[in-house]
Order: C-alpha cells, then sequence, then structure tokens
C-alpha cells in the first residue's frame, strides 16, 4: 500500500470523525435549546401557580382579588391598596418575563398568543386592576410596545 493512499484514507477518516462530531454536537445543542425552553415554561406556570396558592390559602388575597372583579371598586388607603399594586405589579412581572422568553426565542408564538390571551382574560376578572396597571405601563414606557401588555394600555 502506498503512503499517499494511506493518507487519503487517514484524511478521509478524519473528515467523518468532523462529521459525526458535528452532527452530535447539532443535536447537544437542540437539546439544551429543548431544556431551556422547557425550564422557561416550568418557571412561568410556577409563577402562576404561587399566585393561585396565594389565592387559595390566605383568605385576605382571596377576598381582595374577588372586589377586584368589581369594576366600581376602589381600594381605600391602606392594605386593600397596597396589595392591590402588589398583585398588579406580580402579574406584571410575570407578563414583562413572557415578552422576554418569547423575545428571546423560548417560547413559541403559539404559546405566546396563550399567555396574551391569559392577560386580557385576567383585565376582564379584574377590572379595578386597571388603574395599577396603567401606571405600571406608565413607569415602564417601553412595555407599551409589548404584545403582551396591549390590553393594559
Amino acid at each position: 500500500m502506498n503512503w499517499d493512499a494511506i493518507g487519503s484514507l487517514a484524511e478521509l477518516l478524519s473528515a467523518l470523525g468532523v462529521l459525526i462530531t458535528l452532527v452530535y454536537l447539532a443535536r447537544q445543542i437542540s437539546h439544551a435549546n429543548q431544556l431551556g425552553r422547557s425550564s422557561t415554561v416550568t418557571v412561568i406556570e410556577q409563577k402562576y401557580n404561587v399566585l393561585n396558592e396565594m389565592i387559595l390559602t390566605s383568605d385576605a388575597t382571596a377576598e381582595l382579588t374577588a372586589k377586584l372583579a368589581d369594576a366600581s371598586f376602589v381600594p381605600e388607603r391602606g392594605r386593600d391598596t397596597l396589595r392591590a399594586d402588589a398583585l398588579a405589579n406580580y402579574l406584571f412581572n410575570i407578563w414583562i418575563a413572557i415578552q422576554k422568553s418569547y423575545d428571546e426565542g423560548h417560547i413559541d408564538e403559539a404559546l405566546f398568543e396563550t399567555y396574551c390571551h391569559d392577560v386580557e382574560i385576567q383585565m376582564r376578572r379584574s377590572p379595578a386592576l386597571r388603574p395599577y396597571f396603567r401606571q405600571l405601563v406608565e413607569r415602564y414606557p417601553v412595555a407599551k410596545t409589548w404584545r403582551i401588555m396591549r390590553p393594559l394600555v
């Protein structure tokens, strides 16, 4: 066997090894991206679950949530005002995380639209929170440009 043939075979095997490595790395990257997307959704859902747990376990939070369903309800100064503001901030932060996750490609269009629909539902369920959301959008003007915040403006 001549040395040129052996060299060519070695180059071919080397190229094949590089190709196999690239395919393997592409699969690993794809898998890591899937895990990242899955973990993003898990974190968002956990935040919603925390809110639901607060409503289920705290009479004060459940009572306030029920009051906020009445469009004519105006929280008096004090606890109700602080709690309504905190609830609006909590939801607003979740929605910011959703928008960022979508913008960065961590959640797909269909799931993002589902979350946007959830915001619309929340606005219908808690119309008395609208002034608090308006204040937040005014404090963070960039939020006016985000798709998820459209029901707030």
